[in-house]
């Protein structure tokens, strides 16, 4: 800065004036560097505030983290960088609230020490010698205005025509008394504007140099609390960096190969089903089978399954006549035919079970006819399973004949 602007900063040359009020201007701005403090320390005191509220968010969220890191969360390895990211940030948050505590300390602590700055600036000698230069000065214009006027009159006493020698006298002691007071006002003046002058001069650099202080000390809270506030988001942006290049390093692959090894099931699929025979039944042929397990469908009339017997084996010509005709015949046709349970009552025939047929009680020897009746007896029967009405038919056709 250069010198004729130094200059112009200097209290000494800008605050005097005919009333002398820059000794009170000056105190009075003292006074007010008082509210200054004020304003920061409410400013600092809010702020505060504010940090120890999101203080506690930081807690809540480190809380809520911790509980889907212990939940077993899929996400586990991500949750846990987070966890650690936001503990490191609510430890830079805590030391910022105690760099704040520590500012708004020294703010108060400064506002003490300014009152008793202003204390000590209210110094009654120089009030004393602000307060003589001020009635000094006044009673000084007054003996002035006085003596002008006693001069005044006096010349134009001696302007007027016929005027009376006494009173021209008693006019001129008039004006001399006020002029040797006036005079006296003068010198006194003179003293006093001395005084006033360097008590004024000691006081003006004492409240620019008190000024110059506590703008410094107002401007220095207001850095601290700047640095404060700059340190801790360097520092959380350094943590959010590390953060964010620990999440580009996380493996997909190794998250999903994490939650295979916890939650596995198995790795044996389920074999093809095969058919496996008892091994106590290893005998039972495939045919067996079949014919145990499977049905003759009925004829329309009947839905009952008639046992089929093995039919008996054919006569040759040369056995005809040494068999039992009668025998045979009874053996033959004692077959009994099993009710069906869908047959009508109109079946009465068969309903309590096939009849036996007559025996043949004619000789081997006999005619064409009962020739017939014999070979009849060794033709090939019919099927075995049958309904129960067809069963009847045949009984009654053979009956017949």
């Amino acid at each position: 800065m250069a010198a004729a602007d130094i200059a112009e900063l200097d209290y000494g040359h800008h605050f005097w004036g005919e009333k002398h009020h820059g000794f009170h201007v000056l105190y009075e701005n003292m006074k007010h560097g008082e509210e200054t403090v004020n304003e920061i320390g409410q400013f600092i005191k809010e702020r505060l505030a504010m940090e120890e509220e999101y203080g506690k968010m930081f807690t809540k969220s480190i809380n809520r983290v911790t509980s889907f890191v212990t939940n077993g969360s899929r996400l586990e390895t991500g949750w846990t960088l987070a966890k650690g990211t936001i503990e490191l940030l609510a430890e830079i948050h805590i030391m910022l609230v105690k760099n704040l505590q520590d500012l708004a300390k020294e703010v108060t602590k400064y506002k003490e020490d300014l009152v008793k700055a202003r204390k000590e600036a209210k110094q009654q000698d120089i009030i004393d010698a602000v307060n003589l230069m001020q009635t000094t000065t006044t009673c000084l214009q007054k003996s002035k205005e006085t003596y002008f006027a006693r001069c005044a009159e006096l010349e134009k006493l001696r302007k007027e025509a016929n005027v009376n020698p006494k009173e021209v006298s008693k006019m001129e002691t008039k004006m001399s008394k006020s002029k040797e007071e006036y005079r006296a006002y003068v010198d006194k003046y003179e003293t006093v504007r001395v005084d006033f002058e360097e008590k004024m001069e000691k006081a003006c650099k004492m409240f620019q140099s008190h000024d110059r202080s506590h703008f410094a000390a107002l401007q220095q809270f207001l850095l601290m609390y700047a640095t404060h506030h700059q340190e801790a988001i360097i520092a959380a942006q350094q943590v959010s960096g590390q953060f964010r290049e620990s999440l580009q390093q996380l493996s997909v692959d190794e998250i999903m190969a994490k939650f295979v090894r916890e939650r596995s099931t198995g790795m044996e699929r389920p074999q093809p089903a095969i058919f496996e025979e008892p091994s106590d039944s290893s005998g039972i042929s495939e045919d067996d089978t079949q014919r145990q397990s499977g049905s003759v469908p009925s004829s329309s009339c009947s839905s009952g399954v008639v046992p089929s017997n093995p039919p008996p084996p054919a006569p040759t010509a040369d056995g005809l006549l040494s068999l039992d005709p009668i025998d045979a015949w009874n053996e033959n046709r004692e077959i009994r035919v099993q009710p069906s349970p869908t047959a009508s009552h109109s079946s009465d025939s068969t309903a309590g079970g096939a009849q036996a047929l007559p025996a043949f009680s004619a000789s081997v020897g006999g005619t064409a006819t009962t020739g017939r009746q014999k070979l009849s007896l060794f033709l090939p029967k019919r099927k075995k399973t049958m309904s129960q009405s067809s069963g009847t038919e045949e009984h009654e056709s053979t009956g017949g004949e």
